[in-house]
């Protein structure tokens, strides 16, 4: 029980990380409609959604008997308007949370190689929570790229590259979204995520 509520509190600041670095980028490109509005924090309850960020983590918690959970925040607004290049701006606000769970997975291996350069036996547990953090901000990075589907950040990246017609599709599918996420997510296609996640874990920690 301990071990899953530990894993929940990872997620939320993973997840509130993640969208403070859409919003901080966002704003340094120009657009200041995440400052304006309180979410250019890493206050985690300005980025808290009831179900995706509360709700659904617990539930995948009791579910598995605490050893996964998953979820999300609430977008951080962008206006692509107040890009100096719409697009392009967009594209760079789109890798920023990524990019952010990336750099917390780092900042942990950086801890774990830390620990076991001492020739000390570390203490368990705090290999236990950088190793959580490492393998939390992987998965939410790599699922965010690798899966293009709207509003998952992967499709933002590939929209910039689409031509017009493409782009008006995914705009189409935004709706539908999240829901067709969570349904193949359902029927395993996260599952693609993981051998990639194993190499960049054991690259990381190695």
């Amino acid at each position: 029980m301990a071990e899953g509520i530990v894993l929940f509190l990872v997620t939320v600041l993973s997840l509130t990380v993640h969208e403070f670095c859409h919003g901080w980028v966002a704003d340094r490109l120009g657009d200041p409609t995440a400052r304006n509005l309180g979410r250019l924090t890493l206050d985690p309850r300005a980025h808290i959604d009831p179900f995706m960020t509360i709700l659904m983590p617990l539930f995948l918690l009791y579910a598995t008997g605490g050893r996964f959970t998953f979820g999300g925040a609430k977008p951080v607004p962008v206006n692509p308007r107040n890009f100096r290049n719409p697009s392009f701006g967009f594209l760079l606000v789109s890798i920023a949370g990524p990019m952010g769970n990336f750099f917390l997975a780092g900042i942990a291996a950086a801890l774990v190689r830390g620990l076991l350069a001492t020739g000390d036996l570390p203490e368990a547990r705090t290999i236990e929570l950088a190793c959580s953090v490492i393998v939390t901000n992987l998965f939410l990075g790599l699922f965010n790229l690798m899966i293009p589907i709207p509003p998952l950040d992967g499709s933002r990246v590939l929209r910039h590259f689409l031509p017009s017609s493409g782009q008006e599709l995914m705009d189409r599918l935004e709706p539908q979204g999240m829901p067709l996420v969570l349904l193949l997510c359902y029927l395993g296609l996260d599952r693609v995520i993981h051998p990639v996640l194993l190499a960049l874990f054991r690259f990381l920690v190695n």
